[in-house]
């Protein structure tokens, strides 16, 4: 499913936005003699704002991504063992995927859905680096070179995660399991 829905992005991903659209305007931004930066015109201002939401919008998608990732591994983890609990004909090719999937599980409870730098922190913080650009306040703007950071980790765990369920896939354990073979 396309990460913008229906709308034109501006990139494809968090680096994209950082290195493309935001630290160009940043990067021009202009210092007056108080400490303070000139205002930006209205189509600069409008381009960074809808670069900052495109921001939040990655982080939200990629953290929905492994949302479903966790819950699939929960879901496929507890139906092997019932399946196998079920019927010992089973038990090996449980076994075989069960342990792709503690790799799968084991990945995704290392990662971080709340706390500093997490999806939580950017949903609160991007709204008000977007509220300080309304206001001509670009003193924090370089802040948002960390979601960066968050969507490198994000999008190197969905891969893994990927790899994980490719593995788990392969060999059809999961459909022996369902057939009780």
């Amino acid at each position: 499913r396309p990460i913008g829905g229906d709308r034109p992005l501006l990139s494809h991903a968090t680096c994209g936005l950082w290195n493309d659209h935001i630290k160009p305007i940043i990067s021009a931004l202009k210092k007056k003699p108080d400490g303070s930066f000139e205002p930006l015109d209205e189509p600069t201002q409008a381009h960074l704002i809808q670069a900052l939401e495109e921001m939040w919008t990655f982080v939200h998608a990629i953290h929905d991504r492994l949302r479903e990732y966790k819950q699939w591994g929960a879901d496929m983890d507890a139906f092997c063992k019932r399946e196998a609990a079920k019927n010992p004909k089973v038990q090996a090719t449980a076994d075989l995927t069960l342990a792709n999937l503690d790799r799968l599980n084991s990945d995704l409870a290392r990662h971080t859905f709340e706390g500093p730098g997490s999806e939580a922190y950017w949903k609160e913080r991007v709204p008000e680096l977007i509220r300080l650009v309304k206001a001509d306040q670009y003193a924090d703007l370089g802040t948002i070179s960390k979601i960066r950071d968050l969507g490198n980790n994000q999008d190197e765990r969905v891969s893994r995660c990927r790899q994980h369920v490719k593995a788990v896939l392969q060999g059809r354990h999961v459909t022996d399991v369902a057939r009780g073979i």
